[in-house]
């Protein structure tokens, strides 16, 4: 399991450790061309977050689907929150 966390905002050519496997990861981005296709082929689970570029109709142009789709960012705190309850 992963001790700790990052917020990280890179470009392709760093590579990052995160001290754990991909599996146990998740890729948060807005974007479905870049961020949800380097989790996807990292082995992460994904997550698009509709506050950015992309939108619901983004998602259908493209062959491939994150596994989660959110409003924003801060819905993750409240799904965190819920599943504490």
């Amino acid at each position: 399991m992963c001790e700790g966390y990052a917020v990280i905002k890179c470009s392709a050519d760093r590579k990052i450790y995160l001290g754990c496997h991909s599996a146990e990861a998740v890729m948060v981005g807005d974007r479905m061309d870049t961020d949800v296709i380097s989790g996807m082929e990292s082995g992460m689970s994904t997550v698009l977050v509709l506050s950015g570029c992309s939108t619901k109709d983004t998602l259908k142009t493209y062959a491939y689907l994150p596994t989660m789709v959110l409003n924003g960012v801060g819905d993750i705190a409240s799904i965190a929150k819920a599943k504490e309850k």
